[in-house]
């Protein structure tokens, strides 16, 4: 058995979020991780014995459950954008509303998420072309 590399955990980390925000964006909302999102994200669930299982539980616990919250209270719904980021060493959630939310700008948000939304799309199929035609993966031995 070998143990997952930091850089492939980096990669797989990234590739569990590009899927995360294509999960949101079926529900109209645009979902974006800072890269300090995705270090910390990596620092908090990097356990190089167990692979990729531990980012995934990470992510439900400590973005999706708390993505969920804001869409029950009403702060987070369709058209809206949430950016994942650091501040103070923890995670934070910056809403911004969409379309039918209220607040100016509806146009401009509508438009930077669309492209967003493509470029998204390129940087997950990106990196899950690049994971999954690894034949040779690098693994550090432990």
């Amino acid at each position: 058995f070998n143990a997952m590399s930091l850089g492939m955990a980096r990669r797989v980390c990234a590739l569990q979020c590009a899927e995360m925000v294509r999960r949101l964006a079926t529900k109209g909302v645009a979902l974006r991780f800072t890269e300090e999102a995705v270090d910390f994200a990596l620092s908090s669930a990097y356990e190089p014995a167990f692979g990729a299982r531990p980012f995934r539980r990470w992510l439900e616990q400590s973005v999706l459950t708390r993505l969920s919250e804001l869409m029950i209270e009403g702060s987070l719904r369709e058209g809206g954008s949430v950016a994942v980021a650091v501040a103070d060493g923890d995670l934070v959630f910056r809403v911004r509303a969409g379309a039918g939310q209220g607040g100016e700008g509806r146009d401009n948000d509508a438009t930077i998420m669309a492209e967003g939304e493509e470029e998204e799309e390129r940087e997950y199929k990106r990196l899950k072309s690049e994971f999954s035609s690894e034949d040779d993966m690098d693994y550090d031995m432990v």
